[in-house]
């Protein structure tokens, strides 16, 4: 296992808080949580400029990318 830096970790920490938070208002609304629809409202949160500050929009940016990578098949 790789030795992350704390700031790496936190940052990984923020955008799961960030997708968790969308995955529960997908969820309350009574949608499917699939990596699209998550996908697509971390784009119209980021399309709201000067919403959110330039860290979380960064945190959605690496979320979107990760969530657009087909799993790999490492346990194949």
């Amino acid at each position: 296992m790789m030795n992350l830096s704390e700031k790496t970790m936190q940052q990984f920490d923020e955008m799961c808080q960030i997708v968790g938070s969308i995955v529960f208002a997908l969820a309350d609304g009574g949608l499917e949580c699939r990596r699209r629809h998550i996908v697509q409202v971390l784009r119209q949160e980021m399309a709201e400029k000067g919403k959110w500050d330039p860290d979380q929009v960064m945190f959605m940016a690496v979320a979107i990318e990760r969530l657009e990578t087909p799993p790999s098949n490492d346990y194949d």
